[in-house]
């Protein structure tokens, strides 16, 4: 049995704890604030929150698991709402809560990691924070989606597994193998954190044939879960296959590189946003110009590179918000109706000054990229010394595991894409947490190993930046949120009026994919020509963001937006008796 160094008590570990006590509470607090202001309460589902409440449903009411059209394994996310439903019934704003309390679980899980690759307090509180206010991930909490309780439990999975190699802990090595386990049984790319594990083991404790086949262990009985899964699935009716890589073989491998290319480079713009509070110490460092001489090639390539990112995202179409599905030029969504969504009108983010806003976004991201592009750099030019080269390779285990992680998941989704045919920006936010942790432990390296460059010299002017790009973040997620659930909460008293009041039946009625989805979804339904794709019998009634030709004005919903954009209303219209069919 391995067992782990037993630290002394210290007054500078007192204090420290304190600080830790103090920021976790912050966070908490922060936390529990941003939640008030966007009001989450309501009984209505959001994007495609239906689906896995609908298995949460079969739990609670029969206690049995039924998967209902999902590609994903939804398991422990669908027990995870269960625990909440039992006491305070199945509501979808019971089911939100159940994510919100994960998604702090992340947050502090995030915020442990850090301290854990040895973050100081500040560091720690600044990685967290950039997680929690982040628009994808703060938006995603506030719904019954899988993406922000895959990324909690990927980041405890993580935390564990980190602990236990440092400090020699088979007991904490079991929690973050079960935990992985945990997350591939919500998505199956958990899977991706067994990879990593799977190269940091014998990295940790030396490459031999016992190591090996210890680290592979864990990987290899994932493996045989997800294969059990699947056939436990279908065997018993419980549901149909779900999605799995190991079925998604590219047809053309050529095709599959140039796509794969595209999609990273679409994405590089939004992890260099999202980055961006962690990175831009090394933004202003570069400008600045400190460091040796090693530094000066890498601020050269970075500022010649930059421009040309920028401008290889405007002449492609790529600039933020290219990716579909939450971060769109509105706020954050989507926007499911059959106006904003197929037709593309009644738009609010068609508004003037909209696309100089999302220019300026577009380029903090190709600063962010830049920056860790030039903290890579950074890191090369340490390991130059022999000092560097030392630590570098007492912590490379620790690299293995995130670098391998990340770069498992991402992989993973690529070939998931070629099956799906879009990139979702929320398949990102994993990745947010990856980077910072590996930016930040990989900071840790080259200021302990030797770079000769002290960030810290001139903290003022980074903080001062840090602080504000925070600021804006949160204000950006706490406003569109709250726009996007008010939306959504005008959207649903029209339906329930028009069932309830109109006694107009769901079938007559295009309410978008969360409403003809939750009440009429069909297998083996056959989309109907001129009519939306979500299920819809009759569109004789559609809930829109605005007018549509053939259609008049029935009733209108009005609801507050915080962000400054038109068309603050929800439309119930009838069809034109002239066009009835």
């Amino acid at each position: 049995m391995m067992t782990g160094p037993q630290e002394p008590f210290s007054p500078a570990r007192w204090r420290s704890g304190r600080a830790d006590l103090r920021n976790l509470i912050v966070i908490t607090v922060g936390w529990i604030i941003m939640i008030a202001l966007v009001n989450p309460i309501g009984d209505f589902p959001l994007n495609d929150d239906w689906i896995y409440a609908e298995a949460t449903r079969s739990i609670v009411r029969t206690g049995d698991f039924r998967l209902h059209s999902a590609i994903m394994n939804l398991i422990s996310h669908a027990l995870w709402g269960a625990l909440f439903c039992l006491p305070f019934g199945c509501s979808f704003t019971v089911l939100r809560f159940s994510t919100l309390t994960l998604g702090l679980g992340g947050i502090f899980a995030l915020y442990a990691l850090i301290r854990e690759i040895g973050g100081d307090a500040r560091v720690a509180l600044l990685g967290a924070a950039t997680l929690a206010i982040n628009p994808l991930y703060f938006d995603l909490a506030n719904s019954f989606m899988t993406d922000v309780p895959f990324v909690s439990l990927l980041l405890v999975a993580i935390y564990f597994i980190v602990r236990g190699l440092r400090r020699q802990s088979n007991l904490h090595l079991a929690i973050g193998v079960t935990a992985s386990f945990a997350a591939m049984l919500d998505r199956q790319s958990g899977l991706a954190v067994l990879l990593g594990f799977a190269i940091a083991y014998p990295s940790r404790n030396g490459w031999k044939p016992t190591t090996l086949l210890i680290g592979i262990v864990p990987a290899a009985l994932g493996v045989a879960l997800q294969v059990a899964y699947q056939r436990w699935l279908t065997g018993t009716g419980r549901g149909s296959e779900v999605l799995f890589t190991g079925n998604l073989i590219p047809s053309s491998l050529p095709l599959f590189i140039w796509r794969s290319l595209r999609h990273s480079a679409a994405a590089a713009p939004y992890i260099g946003l999202f980055a961006l509070p962690v990175v831009i110490a090394r933004a202003v460092e570069a400008w600045r110009g400190s460091g040796g001489r090693r530094d000066r090639w890498a601020r050269l390539v970075c500022a010649a590179l930059g421009p040309l990112l920028f401008g290889a995202l405007v002449w492609r179409g790529m600039l933020i918000p290219s990716l579909p599905n939450v971060l769109i030029k509105s706020g954050l969504g989507p926007l499911t109706l059959r106006d904003t969504f197929i037709l593309s009108v009644n738009d609010p983010g068609s508004s003037p000054g909209v696309d100089g806003f999302w220019l300026v976004v577009s380029a903090l991201g190709v600063v962010g990229c830049c920056s860790i592009l030039y903290e890579m750099a950074v890191i090369v030019s340490a390991t130059a010394t022999l000092r560097g080269r030392e630590y570098f390779g007492r912590q490379a285990w620790l690299y293995c595991l995130l670098v391998m992680t990340a770069l498992a998941y991402w992989g993973a989704m690529l070939v998931a894409v070629e099956q799906i045919g879009v990139l979702y920006d929320r398949y990102l936010v994993p990745l947010i947490p990856l980077v910072i942790v590996s930016l930040i432990a990989a900071r840790q390296a080259v200021d302990t190993g030797g770079s000769g460059v002290d960030y810290r010299a001139w903290a003022p002017l980074p903080t001062t930046l840090q602080l504000a790009l925070l600021t804006c973040f949160a204000a950006f997620s706490i406003a569109a949120t709250h726009d996007y659930l008010a939306w959504n909460r005008s959207r649903w008293l029209a339906l329930r009026w028009l069932m309830a009041e109109a006694h107009v039946a769901a079938d007559r009625i295009d309410g978008g994919p969360e409403f003809n989805g939750l009440l009429l979804y069909d297998p083996k339904y056959q989309r109907r020509k001129g009519k939306s794709f979500w299920w819809v019998v009759d569109d004789e009634y559609v809930i829109t963001s605005g007018p549509l030709p053939g259609y008049k004005e029935y009733r209108r919903y009005p609801f507050d937006r915080w962000l400054p954009f038109p068309g603050s209303s929800i439309f119930v219209l009838r069809r034109s008796p002239a066009d009835g069919g």
